[in-house]
Parts: structure tokens; sequence; C-alpha cells
């Protein structure tokens, strides 16, 4: 009974295997090739922390801080269950040697799950659940990381796979590990990048199962406002990233993200479709303003998720660093108010030591000058009494004489 029970686990395991190794996701939810639009999905800042812009067609990314990793969220709100990432990466490599980037997917307001790549060769998958993270893949003296042989010297192509609980992580179409997570349903995507980093991103993309051609839907003529927010590839798919020049280039790792297929070629559109894809617009467009009203609320989620991947089971160095901030503060200003004080007695030392010769030697002097005279006075006025008591003594001696 125990054998016939581990055979049918058995098979039932190989057959979401091959099903899992069978679907095919081709069908472009979202793609962005970090050409003209892309300021509307990415977040673009310069400050102490981050330098993240957008030029030559890349979206390029450097992580000043050295201790903490960051998260850029898209824009785009992913409503799949199902789906695959695709990102060209390109580390800088003349930065340092544990440089290491890759995406945030399935993301909520206290769950996320997080595939990256290091620029040495390894990868790992790292999970966000309510204020811990885990490694799911090696283990934390190894910090999760998996090496693997498929790496190429530049501009290589991360994929993670979504299908239902099972995520499969390939580099340059080599599938490197897949893990079974469970409690992961819908939520955001975007870009992680590690502390100390610089990185160029190109052909970001979401793509869903491609559907069988008597499920697709008829071509008609949509409006431009019903568009998917995605925009149609335009870029020559056999550049290379633009980032630092290196001596020798892996041809054969160099593997670009494909772009999607968008139809060029529409049908003319009935009154009734016309009417139908008015409505759907007006209710995409309520959509959006429910998206919009929720920027506020994704922040705050992005800064949590932040928070929580920057402890990774260690010192929280952002709170540190904010009370390391306010201390040095108080003490500039402490540090001001001393320095006032010491300014003020070289005021008072300078016009003393000026003085010494000056003023002060002369009301010294002027003083003495007055105790010498009233001493002088009361000597001449004490040997005026000495001779007077002489003279009243001589007197006194001829009376008693008589």
């Amino acid at each position: 009974m125990l054998k016939k029970l581990v055979l049918i686990l058995i098979s039932l395991w190989a057959f979401q295997v091959a099903s899992a190794q069978s679907r095919t996701y081709a069908t472009p939810e979202f793609y962005d090739d970090f050409d003209d639009g892309s300021y509307d999905n990415w977040k673009v800042s310069n400050n102490v922390d981050n330098l993240y812009f957008l030029e030559n067609g890349q979206y390029e990314m450097y992580r000043r801080n050295k201790q903490t990793v960051d998260m850029v969220f898209c824009k785009w709100e992913n409503p799949l269950i199902n789906f695959e990432i695709r990102l060209n990466l390109n580390f800088d490599k003349g930065k340092n040697k544990n440089q290491y980037a890759g995406v945030v997917f399935k993301a909520s307001k206290t769950m996320a799950l997080v595939a990256e790549i290091h620029q040495e060769g390894k990868v790992r998958i790292r999970k966000i659940s309510d204020g811990k993270v885990t490694y799911l893949t090696a283990t934390p003296n190894e910090q999760g990381w998996v090496k693997f042989k498929s790496m190429g010297a530049a501009n290589n192509l991360l994929t993670i796979q979504c299908d239902s609980n099972n995520y499969t992580l390939l580099v340059n179409g080599t599938a490197i590990l897949t893990k079974q997570i469970d409690s992961f349903s819908i939520g955001r995507v975007g870009l992680v990048i590690g502390a100390d980093t610089k990185i160029w991103a190109d052909n970001f993309g979401v793509y869903s199962e491609t559907k069988m051609e008597q499920e697709r839907e008829p071509i008609i003529d949509t409006p431009v406002e019903t568009m998917p927010v995605y925009k149609p590839a335009s870029k020559d798919t056999s550049k290379v990233a633009k980032g630092p020049k290196t001596n020798k280039q892996d041809s054969a790792a160099h593997v670009v993200a494909p772009k999607p297929n968008i139809p060029t070629t529409v049908k003319p559109a009935t009154n009734a479709e016309l009417i139908a894809l008015k409505k759907k617009n007006d209710e995409l467009q309520l959509q959006l303003n429910q998206y919009r009203n929720k920027a506020n609320q994704e922040q705050d989620r992005a800064d949590s998720l932040q928070s929580i991947l920057d402890h990774d089971g260690k010192r929280d160095y952002r709170n540190e660093n904010y009370r390391l901030e306010a201390e040095n503060k108080a003490l500039q200003v402490q540090n001001d108010s001393l320095m006032g004080l010491v300014r003020a007695y070289e005021d008072v030392r300078v016009i003393l030591n000026k003085s010494e010769g000056s003023e002060i030697s002369l009301k010294l002097a002027e003083k003495l000058r007055m105790e010498k005279m009233t001493n002088e006075a009361l000597e001449k006025r004490n040997k005026e009494l000495e001779l007077q008591n002489k003279k009243l003594t001589l007197r006194v001696k001829k009376l008693e004489s008589k």
C-alpha cells in the first residue's frame, strides 16, 4: 500500500513538472525598453543614496548606499498569478566584487518574493513574510547564493517563471533552480539593487501564458486610450548594454529579452463594438483614478518591504543612521555654541593683550602715584606730630622741675 502511494505521488509530481515545463509565456502584458515614455513607469532620483536615470535606452541604477539594498516598484499593476518576468542586466564590474541585483514580484504590504543575480555567477530567491526575510535557496551561511555556469561577461538575461506555486529562475535561457513556495497570489513587480551596486537594466517585460487560437479574442479597432500600458518595441534587439567596455565579450551569453509582437493591422469596428469600447474606456479611466489614489498607499507598502529587506537578520542600519544623524546635529549645535564662546573669549583676550601696556598700566601707575602722595602726607603729618610731642615733653619736664 505504501509503495503504491509513493508511486502515485511520484506520478503526480512528474505530471506537475511536465505541465509546468509545457507552459509558454509569450503574451506581453507589460513591456518597457526604457526609451521614450519610461519616465511614467519608473523612479528617477539623484541623492546621497541613489542615482537612477534613463539614458541611451537603458535604466541606469547606482545604489550609493554601502549598507542597504533598495527596491524600485514599477507603476504598472500586475494582475496575474501565473506569468514570467524577463530582464537584461549588465553590471559595472569596475565598482566592487559584491554587486547584485534582480526583481521583486508578487509584492503585497508585508509579503514579497525577490529573485537576485550576483555578478560573480550566483543566484538566490528570498522571501519576505511578516517582517522576516528567509533564504529559499542554499543556506544562511551562504546567504542563499547558488553558483551556476551560464553567466555571461555582460548583458545577462534574468528570467523568473511563476507557475502557480512553482518558481523557476533562469539565466540566459538556462534553468538554474526551481522552488515551490506557497501563500503568494498577485502583487506588484519591480527591481532590486544591492548595496554599493551599479547596473544597467533593459528590456523589462512581464508575459502571460500563450492562449490557444480558438480562445483568442477577435482583433478590433481599439481606441488609443484603451491600449495596454506597455509600449511597442522600437529598438534593435541586436544592441548590447551600454555599460563599461570590456576587452572580451561573451557573444554566446549575450541574450536579449524578446520583444512583444504587437499586431499592426486591425479590422473595422461596428457601432456596438464602439459603444462597448467606450464603456470599457470609462471603466479603465475609473480604474486609473483608483490606481492614482492608491499611490501613497503603495509607497507605504514599498517602504515597509524595504525596511524588512534591509534587516535581513542584521541590525537596522537605516534607523541607526537616523539616530547618528540626529546625534550629529545635536553635537553640531553644541560645537557652534562652543565656537561662539571661543570667539568671544578670543575677542576679550585680544583686547586685554592690547590694553596690557597702555590703559591698565596707566591706571595702575596713577593708583600707585596717589598711594605715594597719601603716604607722603601721612609721613609729613606723623613728623609734625612727633615734633609737637617732643615740645610737649620738654615743657612738662620744665614744669615738673619748678
